[in-house]
């Protein structure tokens, strides 16, 4: 029973049907695992975030908190991300991760793992099948490029700060490729829950297939 969330960004805290999603969905609290997104970055506040403003307020307290970056060897991180109950990657620079996690040789143990799997905004675009860094999206590059992802499912997670589903420079990037695969663009405060090729959603999320845009209705709910 594989079970995945896709998370945007969440300024003040996880929305009361998340908190209720995840506090049923993290059964095993034995040790979170997270993996930082900005690896050479070691003051990276993700974890307070993550634990102390978006967990811990749902009454979901883990055992034991891993941090994975640069400052572990391959072997000890491997070794933590093996034996996670829960695994999170973290928000931070999307092509540092991206290199992070092929240099640790991590994304087959995630996509192995049998732990619940959770990413926030460039770890969750980390996740998809395949991703999109976009010059219209904020990143400093002259041309955008087409990366593999950790593909635990099929699809593109699309998320920004301040994205709009009215961007004309970005949709004429992610209509062409929806006729590839599926783009779900997370607009604002967002969630995806997948359990099982089950998919829920939370928040503004349209999905963008065969150039064609729908917004879905919201079915993560108290």
């Amino acid at each position: 029973m594989a079970i995945r969330y896709y998370f945007s960004w969440f300024d003040e805290g996880l929305p009361n049907s998340l908190q209720q999603s995840l506090s049923q969905d993290l059964a095993d609290r034995t040790s979170l695992v997270m993996i930082n997104g900005q690896p050479s970055n070691f003051a990276y506040p993700e974890l307070t975030i993550v634990k102390d403003k978006w967990l811990e307020p749902a009454g979901i307290v883990f055992d034991n908190y891993q941090m994975i970056d640069y400052r572990l060897s391959k072997k000890n991180a491997q070794s933590l991300l093996a034996e996670a109950s829960a695994i999170f990657v973290c928000g931070g620079i999307t092509t540092s991760l991206h290199t992070f996690l092929l240099d640790y040789g991590l994304t087959d143990i995630i996509k192995q793992s049998s732990a619940v799997v959770m990413g926030a905004s460039a770890g969750a675009i980390n996740m998809s099948a395949k991703w999109l860094c976009s010059k219209n999206t904020g990143s400093d590059i002259t041309n955008s490029s087409l990366f593999t992802g950790i593909g635990l499912d099929d699809f593109f997670f699309c998320s920004k700060a301040n994205l709009s589903i009215d961007d004309t420079a970005l949709l004429a990037e992610l209509l062409p490729l929806s006729r590839e695969l599926n783009v779900y663009v997370a607009v604002k405060e967002c969630a995806i829950r997948l359990m099982d090729g089950n998919m829920t959603t939370m928040g503004d999320v349209y999905l963008i297939a065969d150039a064609k845009i729908h917004l879905l209705a919201e079915s993560i709910s108290t």
